[in-house]
């Protein structure tokens, strides 16, 4: 038996290829399945069938386009395509039996698949167990119901050893868990030593999980709506005239786009895109760069259930047509007016660690949710370095917020410059 770990960037996503023999199966298919059958031609299997544990909500699934090439789907409900399987069904993949376990609390219809050989050799969690955590249970249906039913199938694990390997359908960084650990892969029994979620009694278990105040990226509505009737391929980038631009996302440098942008557009670098863009990006945002758009960024989007578009020659066709621009100022951490209000985008537990004295504390992913809280008046948004502070200022100015800078440098150029921070 062999399994092929499948790693989504910037959606914190895991999907696996499953082989034992010469038959092969995947785990939590993402929209752009080449990379599945790619892989499964280099190792010489034969592609059996598909397996999900869960509707996904921060990515889109390419289990329908598996189904539409003569593969089977297997699933716990909720969908327009494949087939639903219940708790105790058993399906053959060469050597291996995989047994499906009816976990229900991330989602209603969330299943587990339980690997076997001569014993139990794998566990596919979907996000029941997650590295440190579990899933959360406040994106379909009843919280409090999700919650009970989340103890109940951790309870399924209770017989199952400790030398179990745990293959989990996201790592840390996805918004699907509260605090998942760095491991990407554990074991059953790693996570009965570490994982308090499993020490819980159900009372306990409930009340912190209803306690849990978890923002939700935009996308995942779309997202989810897709994974219910099944998606198409990816399409490719399309090109758009200036006339065609009514609201834009600019992913060039904060610095270039504080000198010049496309009036009351977004900036979210491409470094950055994979992380922010499901918070941020909507449906007809035009991507607007140097020049046409990456394949990998035309990718990302269409894993979040969006067609790619981008504005034909960039922001220099832009300039170059003598259109109107506006600027986002940015101040020096030494040269920063008196009266304003420091906004910190960053984390939390980063502010609280170390942060600019009487700094707000309003994390980016928070930000649209919360901005009422932000005092009128000027305010200089701040990162660790200015990437993320570039994405909160820019869209505060989308909002009508119009004395907003950014501080050059974020907290390592204030630190930099001798200016005092706090903890």
């Amino acid at each position: 038996m062999y399994v092929d770990v499948v790693r989504t960037p910037g959606l914190f996503h895991l999907s696996y290829i499953l082989m034992s023999g010469e038959e092969a199966a995947i785990v939590d298919p993402r929209r752009d399945i080449q990379v599945y059958l790619e892989r499964i031609r280099e190792l010489g299997a034969n592609l059996t069938f598909v397996l999900e544990t869960h509707r996904n909500e921060d990515i889109v699934s390419g289990g329908k386009q598996l189904e539409e090439a003569g593969i089977r789907v297997y699933h716990g409900g909720g969908r327009t395509y494949g087939e639903r399987v219940h708790e105790g069904e058993v399906l053959k993949l060469g050597d291996v039996s995989v047994a499906v376990l009816s976990t229900p609390g991330h989602t209603p219809d969330s299943l587990s698949f339980l690997v076997k050989g001569e014993k139990p050799l794998v566990l596919f969690t979907g996000d029941l167990l997650l590295p440190g955590d579990t899933g959360r249970v406040d994106l379909i249906g009843d919280t409090e119901k999700n919650a009970e039913a989340m103890y109940e199938s951790l309870q399924k694990l209770r017989g199952l050893p400790d030398s179990l390997i745990v293959y989990p359908a996201h790592t840390s960084g996805s918004p699907c868990g509260a605090s998942i650990d760095e491991r990407e892969i554990t074991t059953l029994g790693l996570e009965r030593e570490v994982n308090e979620w499993l020490s819980m009694d159900r009372d306990l278990f409930v009340e912190r999980k209803l306690e849990l105040s978890l923002p939700i990226p935009p996308s995942f509505g779309r997202v989810r709506s897709l994974n219910e009737k099944g998606a198409g391929p990816p399409k490719p980038p399309i090109g758009v005239e200036p006339d065609d631009v009514e609201d834009a996302v600019d992913l060039r440098s904060p610095e270039a786009f504080s000198t010049a942008h496309v009036p009351k557009s977004l900036n979210v670098r491409e470094e950055l895109f994979p992380k922010y863009s499901p918070w941020f990006v909507e449906e007809s945002m035009i991507l607007v760069g140097e020049g046409p758009i990456t394949q990998e960024i035309a990718t990302h989007l269409s894993r979040t259930g969006l067609d790619p578009l981008y504005l034909e020659g960039g922001f220099p066709r832009w300039m170059q047509e003598g259109r109107e621009v506006a600027s986002l100022p940015s101040v020096h951490p030494k040269k920063v007016p008196d009266n304003v209000t420091f906004l910190d985008v960053r984390s939390e537990r980063e502010w609280k660690e170390e942060r600019i004295p009487g700094s707000l504390n309003v994390p980016l992913t928070r930000l649209r949710d919360e901005a009422r809280e932000i005092p009128e008046g000027n305010i200089v948004v701040y990162c660790s370095k200015g990437n993320a502070a570039s994405i909160a200022a820019s869209l505060l100015r989308r909002m009508g917020r119009n004395h907003v800078y950014r501080l050059l440098g974020g907290l390592a150029g204030w630190k930099a410059a001798g200016r005092p921070t706090t903890s």
